[in-house]
């Protein structure tokens, strides 16, 4: 019985029982927060084959004063009404905000498991000593709060950092739930403690990638530009990545925003600011708002 429990989590608990989970449905939920499971087909107590499909709902949050009803991944329908003929579904972002507390573990490169790559280092500020998936948990929730004043349906793979995500498992979540785009949020380090700025990365085209290759390449151009503008900070530009899993992985277009280097000095002294980090955040939904739009 899953109900209750955390999306990453449950996914997690039930692959690890022998089933194939698969979210069906979000809807706004009063007494469940956002990202817990609702309800689940077949029901806890049930008997089935190992193997058998876990059908999911996860609550969206209470709903906004004056609307209500649940929203498919597929946009398909809402509670209470039929999607009218030519009826535009508000779009989904899925944040991932990098790294965790907990220590990471190697993973498969692809689908494929080509080799096994090593969990990416996480950077402390050279000076405040702040660790990335702090600093990246911020901005996400930050680019949420302003997504969704947009309208658009936000789902979060974790808003805290005691969970233990694989970056395969972060990429599920956006993939349940027929994202329109899933934004990764990073910070960025190097033995060059002179090297600053931002860039913007998506994957690297492949058989894996090939389906959403060309939307994530856009949807990099317009984040990066939108956040050197809005942080009148130095620009990496844009660049692909292999050997990623979470970009490999993904089943929709994904790109992964470097918000700065923390192993330079003021770099990390900018984002340690919380001003700075709303900077980002804006930044960031300036240019997923470009992408989302087509402009």
């Amino acid at each position: 019985d899953l109900v209750g429990e955390d999306l990453a989590r449950a996914l997690q608990t039930a692959r690890a029982r022998g089933f194939n989970p698969t979210v069906t449905s979000w809807e706004h939920s009063l007494d469940r927060a956002d990202g817990v499971v609702v309800s689940q087909e077949p029901s806890g107590g049930s008997t089935v084959k190992k193997g058998s499909a876990l059908r999911l709902t996860v609550s969206k949050g209470p709903p906004a004063e004056g609307s209500d009803g649940a929203l498919t991944p597929e946009g398909t329908a809402r509670s209470g009404e039929e999607q009218a003929p030519g009826e535009q579904r508000e779009p989904v972002v899925t944040i991932d905000p990098g790294h965790q507390a907990i220590d990471a573990r190697p993973e498969w490169s692809d689908p494929g498991m080509t080799r096994r790559v090593p969990a990416e280092e996480v950077f402390e500020g050279v000076v405040t000593g702040n660790p990335e998936y702090l600093v990246a948990l911020d901005i996400g929730m930050k680019l949420k709060d302003l997504l969704e004043k947009d309208g658009v349906s936000v789902v979060m793979t974790r808003e805290s950092s005691t969970v233990d995500l694989t970056d395969v498992t972060r990429a599920e979540i956006a993939a349940n739930a027929a994202s329109d785009l899933y934004v990764r949020i990073h910070c960025a380090g190097s033995t060059n403690p002179a090297k600053n700025g931002m860039r913007t990365l998506y994957p690297a085209r492949s058989r894996w990638t090939e389906a959403f290759y060309e939307d994530s390449k856009t949807a990099a151009l317009y984040v990066q530009a939108a956040l050197v503008k809005s942080c009148r900070a130095p620009g990496g530009g844009v660049a692909d990545k292999r050997d990623a899993p979470a970009f490999n992985w993904s089943k929709v277009p994904v790109i992964e925003a470097e918000v700065g280097f923390l192993t330079n000095v003021e770099d990390d002294e900018r984002l340690s600011d919380d001003e700075y980090r709303s900077e980002v955040a804006w930044g960031l939904r300036n240019g997923i708002s470009r992408y989302l739009s087509g402009q």
